[in-house]
């Protein structure tokens, strides 16, 4: 395994302690199915939801639509979105959501690829959220799917890559270097 640069390590390593789960190791030696293997392992009470489930969920009129939540940076958040997502950024007091949604509302979380969300769906179903779901793959199996994100309301195809080496993981047509 490649060794990550220590800019790169340290938070990654925070946040896992944070969370009390391992780190994943370096995202620049994974394929898709390897970081999404070890997300489901880091995070088993966690239930993940494909982007075709959740895609057919939103569509569906006859279902309660869940909400969702954001967990990235502000930062990332400006750049796009799904539609309505609500940013919640992961290591935010989650305590406000107790105030606005009910523990009975669905709620599917996502980040970029998975980690921060499944922290977040972590922390929900602690605070008593009874159906919560993570979003396998994130925003950038979304964007890289081309299912459709927001920026100010608009349609957009581009989304914050994190960093260079989770940004792997989001075909380069939908990086917004210099946009952000």
């Amino acid at each position: 395994m490649t060794c990550l640069p220590t800019k790169i390590l340290v938070p990654i390593c925070i946040l896992t302690v944070f969370l009390g789960v391992s780190c994943i190791g370096d995202p620049e030696s994974k394929t898709w199915a390897e970081v999404l293997d070890e997300i489901r392992a880091s995070f088993p009470e966690v239930r993940p939801l494909s982007t075709a489930e959740l895609d057919s969920w939103l569509n569906d009129t006859a279902r309660e639509s869940p909400v969702l939540i954001d967990a990235r940076t502000g930062r990332e958040y400006q750049v796009s979105h799904l539609p309505d997502a609500l940013l919640f950024e992961y290591g935010s007091d989650l305590a406000r959501v107790e105030g606005e949604i009910p523990k009975s509302t669905p709620i599917v979380t996502y980040c970029s690829v998975g980690l921060r969300s499944s922290g977040t769906a972590r922390q929900l179903m602690k605070l008593g959220y009874e159906s919560v779901f993570n979003l396998e793959g994130s925003i950038f199996a979304w964007a890289n799917e081309g299912r459709k994100l927001v920026r100010n309301g608009e349609s957009v195809d581009k989304v914050h890559p994190y960093n260079d080496s989770w940004g792997k993981l989001l075909n380069k047509v939908h990086h917004s270097y210099g946009q952000d």
